[in-house]
């Protein structure tokens, strides 16, 4: 193995992490994990209105989802993560499938998403972030115990 084949999977391993942190930080009902995140990057909830930042995506998540005990009461499952890092491991894409779960009090757990992460990273001074995040839905199910109605078209 080369060293660029190790730090290919240095940066395969780091942009998980990433991957893993905003679902992690969203199940949490930690806002500001998922905010730090976007410092930089840009978060498409909706592919006209992209939000960067941490106070802006606090502010959208406080707006957006509904808490119970401080926490959305959700369980984001990824899998098949497909990540290409540029030959120069600068830059990075990602795909990733999503399904989240929910057990909102007084109901089942149930499937209440299942979609895809689109991603692009940039590695600056050694640290990999988020530049953009989009997402596509192929199955979306009752979301009306998790997102705000206002708030959200994905809620029926």
């Amino acid at each position: 193995m080369t060293e660029h084949d190790v730090a290919r999977l240095v940066s395969e391993s780091d942009i998980t992490k990433l991957i893993v942190e905003y679902c992690a930080s969203i199940d949490d009902g930690e806002f500001a994990r998922t905010g730090k995140l976007f410092e930089k990057g840009v978060w498409f909830y909706d592919p006209s209105s992209p939000i960067t930042g941490i106070a802006a995506v606090v502010e959208f998540l406080d707006g957006l989802v509904l808490l119970y005990d401080g926490v959305p009461k959700t369980r984001h499952t990824l899998s098949n993560f497909r990540i290409d890092v540029s030959d120069d491991n600068t830059t990075a894409a990602a795909k990733t499938n999503v399904v989240v779960f929910q057990a909102a009090p007084e109901s089942v757990p149930q499937i209440i998403f299942q979609g895809a992460y689109d991603d692009t990273f940039v590695r600056e001074d050694g640290v990999w972030r988020f530049d953009e995040r989009r997402f596509s839905a192929d199955g979306i199910g009752d979301l009306s115990r998790h997102l705000n109605r206002i708030a959200s078209p994905l809620v029926r």
